[in-house]
């Protein structure tokens, strides 16, 4: 699992039954995606294949709720979210979001997973 950390304001959108949805992040918002590769049998062959690459799936949110008008904030954890595929900014690619694009500018989000799993173990020895 990745952890991607929000550095610029951008959207997420999927799709649900034929239906576009999605949701806003803020810089400082988290969220993890697992990356699935899905294997199928090919015809005529006794092994398995990988049918897709990597296909990202959104499993969780850890974001800024603001709560109050002083501007107070509250760290809300969004969970079991299982999005397949989800689009940054109409960005299909995570990588891609997370990387220099001319395209598209500066990047949208950075990967801190080592941080992230650094910090949690520093925790539990602390604890």
């Amino acid at each position: 699992m990745k952890v991607y950390e929000v550095i610029k304001d951008c959207s997420i959108s999927y799709t649900r039954n034929g239906e576009d949805s999605g949701f806003a992040l803020y810089i400082g918002d988290y969220f993890f995606i697992k990356h699935d590769v899905v294997w199928v049998k090919k015809e005529y062959r006794l092994n398995y294949e990988p049918a897709f690459s990597k296909r990202n799936i959104l499993l969780k949110i850890y974001h800024n709720k603001m709560i109050d008008f002083d501007g107070n904030k509250e760290w809300t954890l969004i969970d079991d979210i299982n999005l397949v595929d989800p689009k940054i900014n109409q960005i299909t690619s995570i990588e891609d979001a997370s990387k220099f694009n001319p395209f598209y500018g500066q990047p949208i989000c950075k990967d801190v997973t080592e941080q992230w799993l650094r910090d949690g173990k520093l925790n539990q020895l602390l604890c």
